[in-house]
């Protein structure tokens, strides 16, 4: 049996949740920066001590979504909150 664990890279806009996501996924690298329009989403599996482990992986946007995604799993959070 396979593991699944799901990965949600959130934070605040411009900081590289993208360029991570296209690193894990496509092996890929790029300095030009593009906003990223809602979530993209892609599977990633990897064998670790010959079993598979499979990541399921968002790339978010950042900034005002990311309030209200904070304030979804975790409604008395202050995280960052004097930033938004």
């Amino acid at each position: 049996m396979i593991d699944t664990f799901k990965v949600i890279l959130i934070g605040d806009p411009c900081v590289g949740k993208s360029n991570l996501f296209k690193r894990c996924v496509e092996n890929t690298f790029t300095e030009e920066y593009q906003k990223t329009m809602g979530c993209s989403v892609s599977m990633k599996t990897i064998n670790i001590n010959e079993e598979g482990i499979k990541f399921q992986l968002w790339d978010t946007l950042g900034g005002f979504a990311i309030k209200h995604t904070f304030q979804l799993l975790e409604p008395t959070s202050d995280v960052r909150q004097q930033h938004w």
